[in-house]
């Protein structure tokens, strides 16, 4: 699963140069709520065309599939440069964004899932979210870099260039499971067929407390750290370098334990990094939270994907996995729209705060025996 991993790593880097673009909206003189409305329309887009998502790849393959939505990310990543107000141009390509993103998404989880036995599925998705936290890891760094420098403008080109990549290797990617898509298409199961389990219900909500909170983190530290006249280099590049190193020990192990007692050591410890982000930086001793937050991440990333991706008949993956990437996707609506709404009346550490406090429901989900894996079908 290497290439897949490979194009998931630059595809990634691309959503992580975007986010830095609270920063440009800011300039363009954006309030709180606007950014959050605005950074949230890409993942409005990702949640309502992910469901269509998986039925077109239902009838024409992943591959195809991904390709596409390669080419519209970066076209669209490029044309930012032209925009410089807030106004409907703008909010239509964070849709055009959104759109292209989340076809790949569909095409390359449903792609990993299928392909992945399930006895391996720990150390598959172990090594996707290595791919996606070292760009995070990454990105962000450089991106200031290029800001600082360049402007915005080498941003959205950079972006660009970067989304591109996978498209020249993509070709690469084996056919298999083409055939097999195909020969199912005419046998659609509903996604009312999956929502009516109770197992996979408080799946889908454990995730997407985990996402909500952690787009609130990704999309408001920057500013947090503004106040403090820190870079925001100083949380991303710790916290994603302690998730990769989280990641690749869980690439050894993850499989031979139980995720739902895993579930209930790595939630505490991601619901309390969450509330030390702003006192620590208060102390200097920012370390110990994203320390602790890249952790979490990175535990909560592997155990809820490997849970999904081994839910259900081989065959109809795609869309359990559909439903399962749009609710994490949710929460990059809802964490920006109400951590901006939030702001009105509040301040940024307070904000980390309550997303401490509404992460406590995924630790009670997790302590609860709802995600028990004796229930897992397939």
């Amino acid at each position: 699963m290497l290439l897949p991993n490979l194009s998931i790593f630059f595809v990634f880097s691309n959503i992580s140069l975007f986010y830095l673009f609270p920063l440009r909206l800011k300039a363009l003189g954006g309030t709180d709520p606007q950014i959050g409305f605005v950074m949230s329309l890409f993942s409005i887009s990702m949640v309502l065309s992910r469901p269509i998502w998986g039925r077109i790849i239902s009838s024409f393959g992943e591959r195809k599939i991904i390709m596409i939505s390669i080419l519209i990310i970066s076209f669209s990543s490029l044309i930012y440069i032209f925009s410089t107000s807030i106004d409907c141009f703008l909010m239509n390509l964070r849709l055009l964004h959104g759109l292209g993103f989340s076809g790949f998404i569909a095409g390359i989880f449903s792609l990993l899932s299928k392909t992945t036995p399930k006895r391996k599925a720990g150390a598959t998705f172990s090594f996707t979210g290595i791919a996606i936290m070292t760009s995070m890891a990454i990105s962000p760094s450089i991106g200031e870099i290029l800001i600082l420098r360049y402007g915005f403008s080498s941003l959205f080109i950079s972006a660009s260039i970067l989304s591109l990549i996978p498209a020249f290797i993509v070709p690469f990617i084996s056919k298999q499971n083409q055939s097999t898509l195909i020969h199912h298409s005419i046998q659609r199961p509903s996604y009312m067929v999956f929502l009516k389990e109770k197992r996979f219900l408080y799946l889908l909500l454990s995730t997407w407390i985990f996402s909500h909170s952690q787009a609130t983190v990704f999309n408001f530290i920057s500013l947090l750290l503004k106040e403090y006249k820190e870079m925001p280099s100083t949380f991303f590049f710790p916290s994603f370098s302690i998730s990769i190193l989280s990641l690749f020990i869980l690439s050894k192990t993850l499989d031979s334990v139980e995720k739902s007692r895993l579930l209930k050591i790595s939630y505490p410890i991601y619901s309390l990094s969450i509330f030390l982000i702003p006192l620590s930086i208060k102390m200097d001793i920012s370390l110990l939270s994203t320390a602790m937050f890249g952790y979490g991440m990175a535990s909560l990333f592997s155990i809820h994907n490997t849970l999904a991706a081994t839910y259900g008949v081989k065959e109809h993956r795609h869309y359990s996995m559909s439903l399962f990437t749009a609710v994490y996707d949710l929460g990059f609506i809802t964490g920006p729209i109400m951590g901006g709404l939030i702001l009105n009346y509040a301040k940024y550490d307070m904000l980390m705060n309550y997303m401490s406090i509404f992460s406590t429901i995924g630790v009670l989900i997790a302590f609860s025996n709802f995600l028990n894996e004796k229930e897992t079908k397939g």
